[in-house]
């Protein structure tokens, strides 16, 4: 099979880990370096690296016997490890959530004082630095769905609701502005450039 181009990172850790799979047995660099391209479409140049990136994540073991490397995986062992990773990733949208509702509640407090601005800058940057967390985190996510869509699911309602909790907080923003704009006649360029706001502050998609 001639290699195809485009083949993503994480589909070349798929095929690599089905050569395994299919083989049941223990193999050396060399070895896959002759079988990948052949059956599985990965360039001979990648297959090191490859094999490296499922070795550091656990979903290849591999030990040295003598002056040679020797590699191997089962199914049960990488679905073991998959699971740890996904509900590590559960562990830590939970964490973000929790951050986000306990930065709702310090603008709720900040809405009703409005007098400390720098703390309100840095509420700012604490959101926006926790809703690129929440999307790296979906983004994450995303690349296990093909593989275990029912476990996911949950994972995925989770992070709806992290949105959720970043749109609520979207809405305490504008209407932080909103009341700028009606209370001391500021137009939106004014506001956004005194409070460090984004102009093009929108809803996380």
């Amino acid at each position: 099979m001639a290699p195809r181009k485009g083949v993503s990172a994480e589909e070349k850790r798929i095929r690599m880990q089905q050569i395994f799979f299919e083989r049941a047995e223990v193999l050396t660099l060399k070895e896959l370096e002759k079988i990948a391209p052949k059956e599985k479409g990965i360039v001979v140049q990648s297959v090191k690296e490859v094999l490296q990136s499922l070795v550091d994540d656990a979903l290849v073991e591999s030990d040295k016997i003598g002056a040679g490397n020797f590699f191997w995986s089962l199914p049960s062992k990488a679905g073991q490890q998959r699971n740890a990773r996904i509900e590590k990733l559960k562990k830590e949208i939970e964490e973000k959530q929790g951050q986000v509702e306990e930065v709702q509640k310090e603008i709720e407090e900040l809405k009703r004082s409005r007098n400390d601005t720098e703390e309100r800058q840095e509420r700012l940057k604490e959101y926006i630095e926790l809703t690129e967390k929440s999307n790296t985190l979906k983004r994450k996510l995303e690349s296990y769905a093909d593989r275990d869509p029912d476990r996911l699911k949950k994972l995925k309602t989770d992070v709806d609701m992290l949105k959720e909790g970043a749109n609520r907080w979207t809405d305490n923003i504008f209407t932080l502005m909103s009341v700028c704009k009606n209370k001391f006649n500021l137009d939106t360029k004014d506001i956004c450039k005194t409070f460090d706001i984004p102009e093009d502050l929108d809803y996380p998609e």
